[in-house]
């Protein structure tokens, strides 16, 4: 923290401004929020899941109480608050898609200046994820499949069955829709750049309706 200290009060005392950091929720020490609040307007870290399950399966702990509270102290300070969820996980069940719904709705009603932006799971080569369930023999991973990589699911209505043989070509519908809905009601600058038909879903899918009814 001495470093990051005076690493960010050189930059405040050049004037310059900091549009984005991101990093773990634990690497956000007490100690450097002082000069970390002159200068950046943006910090981005991920929540990934609010499901104990799906925290269980990424291996990724994180302390939801801790989190909503960072992101109340970052916007409290002038701070846009930036978190990352992860869905289209193997075994994931609407009672997990919930637990993030209902989280999300909490940090909505914190502040405007808060982004909570989805992301569907992506399997790597290695993956613990990938080895547990047996899907190293499944899953084609050359390079041609990566390249096409479905990184903006909002815009491209792309997802890779190629890479996700858990899915059926219904699951892969629905999460496309999911991350629609998602964005309309969490992502306060995709909703303003892109027009998204929430009524047209909810009558396409009752699924959906019912998910994202509270």
């Amino acid at each position: 923290s001495g470093r990051a200290n005076i690493i960010l009060h050189d930059i405040t005392e050049s004037g310059y401004e900091i549009s984005e950091i991101s990093g773990h929720l634990y690497d956000f020490k007490p100690a450097i929020f002082d000069n970390l609040f002159k200068c950046v307007k943006l910090i981005h870290f991920s929540i990934e899941s609010a499901s104990p399950k799906m925290q269980k399966l990424l291996n990724k702990k994180i302390d939801i109480e801790k989190a909503v509270n960072f992101i109340r102290y970052l916007t409290g300070n002038g701070v846009t608050a930036k978190t990352n969820f992860m869905f289209g996980l193997p075994t994931e069940t609407d009672e997990d898609l919930l637990a993030n719904i209902d989280l999300a709705v909490s940090i909505r009603g914190i502040s405007d200046r808060v982004r909570m932006l989805p992301s569907i799971y992506i399997p790597q080569l290695k993956d613990d994820i990938i080895s547990q369930f047996g899907y190293h023999k499944e899953i084609d991973f050359s390079l041609e499949t990566f390249a096409k990589l479905d990184m903006a699911t909002n815009r491209t209505r792309y997802l890779s069955k190629e890479i996700r043989p858990w899915m059926t070509e219904e699951d892969i519908e629905f999460y496309l829709d999911f991350m629609l809905l998602w964005f309309h009601h969490f992502d306060y600058v995709v909703r303003a750049a892109q027009k998204i038909d929430v009524e047209a879903i909810y009558r396409k899918n009752q699924r959906l309706a019912r998910l994202f009814s509270r």
